[in-house]
């Protein structure tokens, strides 16, 4: 898993469309508060689809339901996914080298600045998000 933050000098549409498909997902920078959310939320999605119990056979997907907590995909990416509004976003990427990424958005990278630690909040909302 790779994880940047940056601009594209793309149209919004543009970024979405080029990420759409290539195991890149998009997330709005004020949704994320923590590389530890991230990287709990990368584990879970590759065990739930290593064990058959998966909402979503695609990485992408998986990541974006187990990081937003929800089952619901359009609800999960409504609340962690970059829309096109603002320039900054944070792309993460499971497949894609990190020079493909910047070339294939065309980002100008930015300082990632998410914490290192993710709050109980936050672990406790991506953790139990299936049990309900």
């Amino acid at each position: 898993m790779l994880i940047v933050r940056g601009e594209s000098r793309l149209a919004a549409e543009e970024v979405l469309r080029r990420a759409r498909g290539r195991g890149i997902v998009l997330l709005n920078p004020g949704k994320v508060g923590s590389l530890e959310e991230l990287e709990l939320a990368y584990a879970l999605a590759k065990k739930s689809i290593a064990g058959g119990k998966a909402v979503s056979e695609k990485m992408e997907v998986e990541f974006v339901l187990w990081l937003a907590g929800k089952r619901d995909i359009r609800r999960a990416f409504e609340e962690v996914g970059w829309n096109g509004k603002g320039k900054e976003l944070i792309a993460v990427s499971f497949g894609m080298w990190r020079k493909e990424l910047f070339a294939e958005l065309e980002l100008r990278e930015k300082k990632l600045g998410l914490n290192e630690e993710a709050g109980w909040e936050a672990v406790e909302r991506i953790s139990l998000s299936r049990i309900i």
